[in-house]
């Protein structure tokens, strides 16, 4: 009988300290669980304020031009030009780009600057030529953008 108790015991015991520890993990978790719902919650305040940004500028896209081999992506809005070139390797925003336009000479326009001892020569030139994407989608203009003696050939359209 003896052994039977001492055998209770020591089962009670250890049971208790497995339930201390069971406790303790569960309060841990439900902190977790609070600070990930609080992280979703600032999250998604952060995506609400920069959607309602986005809608007070003015800054529209405008027209929109792509290419491949290498791949790249050209996108005009009203007071930006935003480029990114070799798959993504590269990219350039040029800010308030009404005053590189040359409306003389239709949808063209240059930029030069030096940026963090980089020097950027930049030319886009937009002819009202029909093209065909390398999905085989008919654009309405044909785009080349030249940036730093690399050429870009492509098709563009304005956006809808």
């Amino acid at each position: 009988m003896k052994k039977f108790f001492l055998i209770m015991l020591v089962a009670g015991f250890t049971g208790c300290e497995q339930i201390a520890k069971i406790d303790a993990q569960m309060d841990a978790d439900s902190t977790d669980i609070a600070n990930e719902i609080a992280d979703l919650k600032s999250l998604g305040t952060l995506e609400r304020m920069a959607k309602e940004s986005e809608k007070e500028s003015k800054n529209d896209l405008l027209f929109k031009a792509s290419g491949s081999e290498p791949g790249w992506l050209a996108e005009y809005y009203t007071d930006k030009f935003r480029l990114v070139v070799d798959y993504g390797k590269d990219s350039l925003i040029i800010q308030n780009i009404s005053k590189y336009f040359d409306l003389n000479g239709g949808y063209s326009f240059s930029y030069k600057n030096t940026e963090g001892g980089k020097e950027i020569h930049l030319n886009v030139k937009i002819e009202e030529k029909e093209c065909t994407d390398a999905a085989g989608n008919k654009k309405s203009k044909t785009v080349t953008i030249t940036l730093n003696d690399k050429v870009y050939a492509g098709c563009g359209e304005s956006a809808k």
